[in-house]
């Protein structure tokens, strides 16, 4: 049964679809043959260069880590309203998550990209990981964002097979070229005819209560890429897409907060873009949530542990609960002084 996001989603997509026949030249909006065989031949050749272990419903995370559904319920919400609630005539924006190693990052990027995508408002995303064969790759990363754009956004893809025309050896070229020609020109170029702009007002400015244009990028793990200038880079050239997208997408870089991505960020690049930043070593929720995992887990021992029955009730008692909690949050003092 498709539930009413799904419904949303498919009745967004079936209209850029729609859009993907339709090329404006001189303002004027006609009909190219020559775009039918666009859509295929793009997704195909970006899926072939395309890193697809790190997407978000990858077969290779089948068991990605994510929060238990009692937890974190408060910075969740806070990154779904970043997300969705600024008008949708804002330009793009970035949001770096950082914490230590071990206070869930990755496990609530994951949940916040599972949440948007059955929302319909997930366009892309990439989980890097050092120690995962085919995902510390960091010049993989921009072309598997622009396979998932090309996914999400199908009238993007006559823009890009233009650009791949013109530079067939596009994907030996700098993570910086690739940007502009697989992500930023194609979007832009899209959202500068006026068959779009009159579309984007109509359909999903009036309509957007009821239809959503997807809108979030995550990286996650960007320390995790192999290479620390390539990190760094990766970081500048987002931050520099989001000074032209015509588009407001809504990137979340999660992280260490290691030094030279912390040097990256005196670039005056993102003293011109919408910019903010959360420590989640820092989390006000950390000792409420921690209380609700344990008391999550010790029920489910007491429940399924075939000793169960013979616990004592209480079982631990609230003093154990205290020692036991508060010892977990000196652990996660002593990661976020790492």
């Amino acid at each position: 049964m498709l539930t009413q996001a799904k419904v949303r989603y498919r009745t967004t997509i079936f209209l850029q679809e729609k859009l993907v026949k339709m090329v404006c030249v001189d303002d004027r909006t006609r009909v190219n043959p020559l775009v039918y065989k666009f859509p295929l031949d793009v997704l195909a050749i970006l899926h072939n260069h395309s890193a697809l272990a790190g997407l978000l419903d990858a077969k290779e995370r089948f068991d990605a880590p994510k929060c238990d559904p009692s937890t974190r319920i408060g910075i969740i919400k806070k990154l779904t309203n970043w997300v969705e609630s600024e008008s949708q005539s804002l330009p793009s924006s970035l949001l770096w998550l950082h914490g230590p190693a071990g206070v869930g990052k990755s496990a609530l990027m994951q949940q916040l990209g599972l949440i948007m995508q059955e929302k319909g408002n997930h366009a892309a995303s990439y989980f890097f990981s050092r120690t995962a064969v085919g995902r510390s790759d960091g010049n993989s990363l921009i072309v598997t964002l622009a396979y998932q754009l090309a996914m999400n956004f199908p009238p993007i893809r006559a823009h890009i097979a233009s650009n791949l025309n013109k530079n067939p050896g596009i994907f030996s070229l700098s993570n910086k070229v690739k940007m502009q020609l697989l992500v930023v020109d194609p979007i832009d170029k899209l959202c500068a005819t006026s068959f779009w702009k009159r579309f984007f007002r109509e359909r999903f400015l009036r309509l957007r209560s009821t239809m959503q244009i997807p809108r979030l990028v995550i990286v996650d793990g960007l320390d995790e890429c192999d290479n620390q200038d390539i990190q760094s880079d990766i970081l500048l050239l987002v931050a520099h897409a989001i000074s032209q997208l015509r588009l407001p997408l809504r990137f979340i870089i999660a992280s260490r907060p290691e030094a030279h991505l912390l040097s990256s960020f005196n670039n005056s690049i993102f003293d011109k873009i919408s910019y903010t930043h959360i420590n989640l070593g820092e989390d006000g929720d950390a000792e409420h949530d921690i209380f609700l995992f344990l008391t999550k887990e010790f029920k489910e021992i007491r429940l399924n542990h075939p000793l169960g029955r013979l616990l004592p009730d209480p079982w631990p008692t609230p003093a154990q609960m205290d020692t036991l909690v508060m010892n977990l949050q000196e652990d996660l003092y002593i990661l976020r002084r790492c």
